[in-house]
């Protein structure tokens, strides 16, 4: 069952039961309702593979005076908020693509500045996001 028809059907469990709740675990957005949970998460092994990947990276440093200030994701920028238009934003390298799951359908990942960004791709609401993890 894709994930947003999960999240559908457990929407309508909490009207009905008054029992299901939203949770924040592991950085995504999850819901819940005691018996069944569902979010759109960048999920552990995702979170392992990138940063292995990004941590074989050689990185240049940049002489002390010539340091960039970080030019990553707005300060109070949360998940569920949208990713605002015009910030500067790419896809992952195919390399490291090829080695993550298959995101849910109409969710893409995307850089920006040191962090690695889950959205929904028509929307730009963030769902999660994998701080400063891009050297």
């Amino acid at each position: 069952m894709p994930v947003i028809k999960l999240l559908l059907v457990l929407s309508v469990l909490a009207m009905v039961h008054g029992c299901a709740g939203i949770a924040v675990s592991g950085g995504g957005v999850v819901m819940s309702d005691g018996h069944v949970s569902a979010g759109v998460v960048i999920g552990n092994h995702d979170r392992d593979v990138i940063a292995r990947y990004y941590s074989r990276r050689k990185t240049k440093k940049a002489p002390p005076g010539l340091v960039k200030h970080n030019r990553g994701l707005p300060q109070g920028l949360a998940k569920r908020d949208r990713l605002p238009r015009g910030l500067q934003e790419r896809g992952l390298p195919g390399e490291l693509e090829r080695q993550l799951s298959t995101p849910a359908e109409g969710y893409v990942r995307v850089i920006v500045g040191n962090d690695v960004v889950l959205m929904e791709q028509k929307t730009r609401v963030v769902m999660d996001i994998y701080r400063d993890v891009v050297r």
